[in-house]
């Protein structure tokens, strides 16, 4: 299901609640390689295991579009094509490539098209891991001047046409949190910021189940510049950051990657960080 950019002019939707400093942006210097877990069912804390692009914990990667033996990368998706995994919409503009931008192992995920695309994987189609309420989550993106507002999605049900998606919407200078139900697309929040060309960034999503700091449903979106060769955070890095609430998907766990327009994108390692 792809959007034109006439399509996505929609009507804002204020967000009612006060905007809320999250856990994650309470941490002035925290950076990828510093963030550390320790992973037992859905019973995290923060010790034990270093999380950031060189991380091989298996368990904690959704999708990190590494199709190799390489001992040092989960190596979950060996010999197993984006078709097998991704099983909505139109695979045509997203191949698999070997990059020297990749920030983890040799490959990335490239979008490249005149037009916008959306691609899911309702929970249960073979990914190794999927994202539900309670879950902090991350995905690095860049795009070149064409602006393709790269993004990812969550909360997606067994279509398209249900879903939550962050883009870093180049052409509008902005982070942006939408939603699709039942095929309307509306816009829950944004805030303006000036993304690079051909610059990598990390979008972190904390989806809230009322167990931790924030109000249940509550969606925190985030977006840090970081170094182009690590993937690290830096002190003051953060861009821009926007606070919204909705339940429409809050049993959802399928997962996807977005293109809001055409252009030529990268994403490397969709992750799953913790719990709130």
């Amino acid at each position: 299901m792809g959007l034109t950019r006439p399509q996505r002019e929609v009507l804002r939707t204020p967000n009612s609640l006060p905007k809320r400093r999250s856990y994650l942006s309470s941490i002035p210097s925290l950076s990828l390689a510093r963030r550390s877990i320790g992973v037992v069912g859905r019973s995290v804390g923060i010790t034990g295991r270093s999380v950031g692009p060189a991380d091989s914990a298996a368990d904690s990667v959704v999708d990190n579009f590494n199709d190799d033996d390489d001992a040092d990368k989960p190596g979950i998706y060996n010999d197993v094509s984006l078709s097998d995994v991704y099983t909505l919409g139109d695979l045509g503009p997203y191949t698999r490539i070997e990059s020297e931008d990749a920030l983890t192992g040799t490959t990335v995920l490239e979008f490249a098209d005149d037009n916008s695309q959306t691609i899911g994987s309702p929970a249960g189609s073979g990914l190794n891991r999927y994202i539900q309420k309670g879950d902090i989550f991350r995905i690095f993106v860049q795009g070149d001047s064409e602006d393709p507002d790269p993004g990812f999605a969550f909360g997606m049900g067994s279509s398209l046409d249900d879903r939550y998606q962050i883009e870093m919407e180049q052409g509008n200078n902005n982070l942006r949190v939408a939603k699709s139900t039942d095929g309307a697309f509306t816009e829950l929040e944004v805030e303006s910021f000036s993304p690079s060309d051909n610059t990598w960034y990390e979008l972190v999503v904390e989806w809230h189940d009322g167990s931790g700091t924030e109000p249940d449903n509550e969606i925190v979106a985030q977006i840090w510049k970081v170094d182009q060769n690590t993937g690290e955070r830096t002190e003051g890095s953060e861009e821009a950051e926007v606070t919204t609430n909705d339940d429409d998907h809050e049993d959802h766990e399928g997962v996807g990657i977005v293109a809001g327009s055409g252009g030529k994108a990268l994403y490397d390692d969709y992750r799953w960080l913790r719990a709130v």
